[in-house]
């Protein structure tokens, strides 16, 4: 989360789809453990699913004017 030569990936949330219908819920993402992972989360200790590591990035993403970040809720 706080490392800035971070790679995109995308198979493990594609592979979290438990059930196979095509679309990953955050309670199938809640179940997969990013340890073995490799997932760097820096200081972010609490960050042990990848329910809540995506939740974490998706609070870096918005912005309102430069620096202004986005209250992110659900």
């Amino acid at each position: 989360l706080e490392d800035p030569d971070a790679v995109l990936v995308g198979g493990p949330i594609v592979s979290a789809d438990a059930d196979g219908d095509g679309v990953v819920t955050q309670a199938e993402l809640s179940q997969v453990d990013i340890a073995p992972l490799g997932l760097g989360v820096g200081s972010h200790g609490d960050v042990t699913d990848l329910e809540a590591f995506v939740d974490q990035l998706v609070r870096t993403l918005g912005h309102v004017d430069g620096e202004g970040h986005c209250a992110v809720s659900g």
